[in-house]
């Protein structure tokens, strides 16, 4: 390879082919840049590009994650000769970036005293992907004769995205829209409805979804297909028959074999735990589906069914998934089906998922509680090793000087009220009483604003704002 000194004046063509100028990237997805370099035939000697790097010395790229090869292996440019050089690239939160701070290493050119060549000057933004935030669907209701189908737009939630505010739909312009809203806001915790008027002929709809993430503006583009119409002429009649409920014998054991009791028409189920669900249904049953509950039962698998007396049993091994601080009540359905495959019955087993509270409380109550028992060991620090032993230092330890009272009843306490409250969590209504005792503390600082005076009134800046605000929160 030649001395890359007398090369100087003379600097590689950087081109980036990736990502387009007015592409935006995903969060947390990697990106592939993609740059073309060409050795200029003008040039002397060779070139070798390394790596993608900071395009200052010493530079840190402020959140851009460049993922370099270390294995890649060098590809040395003649002169008049180019390659394509690309390496992912990654960022883990909303940005905003531009290209021209990174730049390629290479090795036997030396450019203007450094062996970078920044890239050209190009934006490159990372935002959050906003179709993984909430799912829009286009459901029809009904067809008018001149006037087009009426649409029902459902965007349901679909997962938190941290740092979105004030996420907005729009319609269009490509959709053609002959009646409602064509923008509205969007609620990112709750499903929202909203319905249109289009055209008979839509088959899909141009959605944009805008909002602001981190003070960045975010933009997406969503092509949401309009679900086919079933026309009243097309649907069959049949009649409403209900559900053919089963009513089998049924038992739960648990891992030692020994029976769950039925609790008030419920089964006491433990999260962690493992289960056998016994089913015997009525002759006729050649098989019996137990389904899961996402995220709180997941059936393990269904052991060879036994014969009992003319029955067959169906077991089933069943983990139970879900944790929490309190109780909760859970429904699992099975259906049967003859031998001809066809379902011939249906039925429920009714669960509460429950939690033993003194694991909780440990757990909740383990930091204060070591955080007290140091306090025993205060007094070893004024003594030297060698004078005395830690149990001197116990010895000369009081509790009314040493250890907070409340540390020592933090876990029995903290059982106590959870065993309170998840016994009455379905006896009060908390949305209700979380209304009325906000609805009592507006009213009431409603009331001590009204009774101060005027001049403190005048001289609080905002003060007008703040009274009407809290008087119309009253209403």
């Amino acid at each position: 390879m030649s001395d890359a000194s007398s090369t100087s004046n003379v600097q590689p063509r950087l081109e980036v082919l990736s990502p387009l100028r007015e592409s935006a990237q995903f969060v947390d997805t990697p990106c592939l840049l993609t740059v073309r370099i060409t050795w200029p035939a003008e040039a002397k000697g060779s070139l070798q590009p390394i790596d993608f790097i900071a395009a200052e010395h010493g530079a840190q790229l402020r959140g851009l994650v460049i993922e370099n090869d270390p294995l890649r292996q060098p590809q040395e440019l003649e002169r008049g000769e180019s390659c394509i050089f690309s390496v992912p690239v990654r960022a883990y939160e909303p940005l905003e970036f531009d290209l021209s701070e990174i730049a390629v290493r290479f090795k036997g050119h030396v450019a203007q005293g450094s062996d970078r060549v920044p890239l050209p000057p190009q934006p490159l933004r990372f935002q959050p992907d906003l179709a993984a935030c909430v799912s829009v669907r286009a459901k029809p209701i009904c067809r008018y004769e001149d006037l087009g189908t009426r649409l029902e737009l459902v965007v349901a939630p679909r997962g938190a995205t941290p740092g979105v505010e004030s996420l907005e739909l729009s319609l269009g312009p490509g959709s053609q829209v002959r009646n409602g809203p064509e923008r509205f806001r969007v609620a990112t915790h709750a499903s929202t409805r909203r319905e249109v008027v289009v055209d008979d002929d839509t088959t899909r709809l141009d959605v944009t979804l805008r909002a602001t993430v981190r003070g960045i503006p975010v933009e997406q583009l969503l092509r949401v297909p309009v679900e086919p119409f079933e026309s009243r002429a097309e649907r069959r009649f049949r009649f409403l028959v209900p559900e053919n409920l089963v009513h089998d014998d049924l038992a739960i054991y648990n891992k030692q074999g020994k029976p769950v009791d039925v609790s008030d028409g419920e089964w006491p189920l433990r999260t962690g735990q493992r289960y056998r669900i016994h089913i015997t249904p009525p002759p006729g049953v050649e098989r019996v589906e137990l389904r899961d509950v996402p995220g709180r039962l997941h059936v393990v698998d269904q052991e060879v069914v036994e014969e009992r007396a003319e029955k067959r049993v169906f077991v089933f091994r069943v983990h139970v998934m879900r944790s929490s601080y309190f109780s909760f009540p859970e429904r699992m359905s099975y259906e049967h089906f003859d031998e001809h495959g066809e379902p011939c019955g249906k039925g429920f087993i009714f669960t509460r998922l429950t939690e033993t509270h003194w694991n909780k409380a440990i757990h909740l109550g383990l930091l204060p509680t070591l955080a007290g028992g140091s306090a025993w060991l205060a007094p070893a620090s004024g003594f030297g090793v060698e004078e005395t032993r830690i149990a001197s230092a116990i010895a000369q330890t009081t509790l009314r000087e040493h250890v907070e009272p409340w540390l020592i009843v933090i876990i029995p306490a903290l059982w106590l009220f959870l065993c309170f409250v998840d016994a009455v969590q379905y006896r009060v209504d908390f949305s209700q009483l979380y209304a009325d005792v906000r609805r009592l503390v507006v009213a009431t600082f409603t009331r001590v604003l009204s009774l101060l005076p005027q001049s403190i009134k005048k001289v609080v800046p905002g003060f007008g704002r703040l009274e009407a605000s809290a008087t119309q929160a009253t209403k």
